[in-house]
């Protein structure tokens, strides 16, 4: 968890604390374990939560060289909701400051997180998935959901929903256990277990699904990628090969990579063999965001959602500009341009004796005019940026 060259250790007791739980997070060195370890309590000190009842190492979520963990609750009792909580290795060992993953049914008797489990890298972009179990779910037929991992941390929302295979009169406790396998195929892509005692005529059952095809995109996305035009703009294309039953795509944005909000949607093709193109320009960027993230979120027909790669780009500085024009100023008016950052900026019209005589506040990429009808003889036309002198033909 430290990267330190040597394996650490996490240790669940979910009846320590008055029944609230603990979890011990050991660290390896070359004279064996360190005490005494650091210690995780569960973040709202709720009794009976027994949190630490499932615990697991998952890998590298976020890319950053440190292994991360997952410790899980026993969902609804004491009143606590279904939940499981990540936590990021650094190199001062495990952080304490947790994510929080809320169980997507939010109803008590799921037992959402009671299993839990590294995925691998399910699909192949260099972060490690999370596989969190709920055999309550559904009226105890069961879920599992896989959560992807990404450079800014683990997606907490829309995780990918993994149901029974087998009819809804047999099925029963699917995601009781869940496993990351490793690549059992060789196609580079890890691959999942997740066990159902109760399917199979109740002898039990384990299902195996393969890598990036555990939920098979109905859209083949070619590219999508995510451009900066200017300081103000930024211009999202994508490229599908085919579709089938495809709604609509909806472009959704994020300052920080992890909470996306819906900013354009635009129709899909339906069921296509052919390619197509979608363009999208963002004109109405978040001011103060050094880097902007993007996503495609795909609906079937049917209402199922699918996303695609998030796209993260930096946004350029503003530079500020400031044209005028004409330079000959005729019928007593001239125009402006501004291009400046967000604060309001102060045109002033000076003589050439250095007097202020006309101001205007612009913001914003503005245009416009201003008459200068009564302003004789020379003068210079100023805003933040170096003066621009123009002069005035009289009338």
């Amino acid at each position: 968890m430290n990267k330190d060259g040597y394996a650490d250790v996490v240790i669940g007791a979910q009846g320590a604390n008055n029944n609230r739980g603990r979890a011990y997070v050991y660290h390896g060195s070359n004279a064996g374990l360190v005490t005494p370890p650091t210690i995780l309590n569960e973040p709202h000190g709720v009794r009976l939560s027994q949190f630490g009842v499932s615990v697991c190492g998952v890998g590298d979520v976020n890319g950053d060289g440190y292994s991360d963990i997952l410790v899980g609750i026993i969902a609804g009792l004491g009143g606590t909701p279904n939940r499981a909580y990540f936590y990021n290795g650094g190199p001062a060992g495990i952080n304490t400051t947790h994510v929080t993953l809320d169980d997507p049914m939010a109803k008590p008797g799921s037992f959402f997180g009671l299993d839990i489990a590294s995925a691998g890298d399910v699909d192949k972009d260099g972060y490690a998935d999370v596989l969190i179990g709920a055999y309550g779910s559904d009226g105890n037929k069961g879920r599992a959901y896989l959560y992807h991992g990404s450079s800014s941390g683990l997606y907490t929302t829309s995780p990918i929903i993994l149901k029974t295979p087998e009819s809804t009169t047999t099925a029963f406790l699917f995601g009781s256990v869940v496993a990351g396998v490793g690549d059992i195929d060789g196609d580079g892509d890890d691959d999942i277990m997740i066990g159902d005692p109760y399917a199979n005529n109740r002898q039990g059952q384990v299902y195996l699904y393969q890598g990036s095809s555990v939920v098979p995109l109905p859209v083949e996305l070619v590219s999508f990628t995510a451009v900066a035009s200017g300081s103000s703009t930024v211009s999202l294309t994508w490229t599908t090969a085919s579709e089938k039953d495809n709604a609509s795509f909806t472009v959704e944005r994020s300052t920080g990579g992890q909470i996306f909000a819906a900013i354009a949607k635009l129709n899909g093709a339906g069921t296509s063999t052919a390619s197509h193109r979608y363009t999208f320009r963002d004109d109405n960027l978040p001011p103060g965001a050094a880097v902007l993230y993007y996503r495609l979120r795909q609906t079937d027909l049917d209402g199922t959602v699918n996303y695609s790669p998030v796209r993260a780009l930096k946004r350029p500085k503003v530079v500020p500009g400031f044209d005028v024009y004409p330079t000959v100023v005729v019928a007593g008016r001239a125009y402006y341009r501004y291009t400046g950052p967000t604060v309001a900026a102060t045109l002033s019209i000076v003589n050439q004796s250095g007097q202020v005589v006309r101001t205007q506040t612009v913001k914003d990429a503005a245009e416009g005019d201003l008459a200068l009808a009564g302003l004789p003889g020379a003068f210079m036309w100023c805003a933040t940026t170096p003066p621009t002198a123009i002069s005035r033909a009289d009338a």
